[in-house]
Formats: C-alpha cells, structure tokens, sequence
C-alpha cells in the first residue's frame, strides 16, 4: 500500500477521530508528529492506504476537522488533494 500523508490544524479530540477515520476506512496509521505554533497545533498522520479508500478517508477526515483549520490534505505522487475541497 503507498504511504500518504494527511496533515491539519486542530486539537487532540479531533486528532483521535481523524486517526480512527483512517484506520476505519482501511488505511494503518505509521507515524503521527505534533507541531506548536503561535497560530495552533498542528498534526501530520503518516499512513498507508489503499489507493480506493483515498476518498472514503478525506470525507472521514473533513466530518472531524472544522474548516477554517483544513489547512492542507492528502499528499502522494506529486499531487495534493486538500480538505477544503
């Protein structure tokens, strides 16, 4: 399965329901990394995922994350799909 990344703004709840949407939609989480800033917290999840799961895991996803903090999305081969779309 290829390795993609999701990352966004928000807070530890959120985080939790985002990483059971992943795992829920078929996809094994790998790593997940914190990062502080002086605009919020931000968190990457590193997983791996069928590639016909990818939508099912965005749509999860966004169900989690209000969207003024879907800051940026799924990243893999040189494309990027955001939440906010």
């Amino acid at each position: 399965m290829p390795t993609r990344v999701l990352e966004f703004k928000g807070i530890t709840s959120e985080l939790n329901n985002v990483l059971a949407a992943i795992e829920n939609n078929g996809g094994k989480i790998k790593d997940v990394s914190k990062s502080e800033t002086k605009s919020g917290t931000f968190y990457m999840i590193v997983y791996e995922a069928p590639e016909h799961r990818i939508n099912g895991i965005i749509e999860a996803a966004k169900t989690h994350v209000p969207e003024q903090y879907r800051r940026s999305g799924l990243h893999y081969g040189g494309n990027a799909k955001t939440l906010k779309n």
